[in-house]
């Protein structure tokens, strides 16, 4: 848990939003929050889970923007007492922490699967760097106006998960192409493993409509 006391300044902040969350986040509440994937992403849905997830993080990093400048500006202690790291990856966790490979596995065909994941795998490098090398001298230098850029960004990336990010919850992994080239995508299997996941498809749809 991280409280955001009196002593503490952007510099100090900055440290505990740079840290792996294992060093200052309960370890059973990330956990529990991780968990969310297992038992409830058929239940919910994959697009519903980033959906909440990304709204949380951004709905956070608002607020603790707002903390932020009120304690440089203004030395509000009741603001830098807020609890607002602890809550942004409580809502991290939701989805980003598991379903970000899982989701682009699901989503990927066969035949570019590899290369996509290597894709995702440097976007991730890329944006560690980043955090890890740029934003302390951002930070240094915009203090806490720098949180704006993290605001807008999230607010593209929960741009881009409600008009782009599909559902494919009870949808056999042989039929999610279709989602995105028609009933008349090429599914890797051959005829005989589409027809079989057709059916699997409507028996999944009659036991649910049932």
């Amino acid at each position: 848990m991280v409280f955001f006391g009196t002593d503490s300044d952007l510099d100090r902040i900055y440290q505990l939003r740079s840290a792996e969350p294992d060093q200052w986040l309960s370890p059973d509440l990330e956990h529990d929050c991780g968990a969310d994937n297992v038992f409830f992403v058929d239940k919910i849905g994959r697009r519903k889970l980033f959906l909440v997830s990304t709204a949380g993080m951004l709905v956070a990093f608002v607020v603790w923007m707002i903390c932020s400048a009120r304690y440089a500006i203004a030395g509000n202690h009741n603001a830098a007492n807020a609890v607002i790291a602890m809550m942004y990856y409580v809502f991290y966790n939701i989805a980003w922490s598991g379903l970000l490979v899982g989701y682009t596995v699901e989503i990927l065909p066969y035949s570019i699967r590899a290369k996509g994941m290597t894709v995702m795998w440097l976007c991730i490098d890329v944006a560690l760097f980043f955090n890890q090398y740029i934003n302390p001298i951002a930070l240094e230098n915009l203090g806490w106006k720098y949180y704006i850029f993290y605001c807008v960004w999230l607010g593209v990336e929960l741009t881009v998960v409600w008009f782009f990010y599909i559902e494919t919850r009870n949808t056999p992994l042989e039929e999610i192409a279709m989602y995105f080239e028609g009933e008349s995508a090429i599914v890797v299997g051959g005829v005989a493993g589409t027809e079989k996941a057709r059916e699997l498809k409507n028996t999944l749809h009659i036991e649910e409509v049932s």
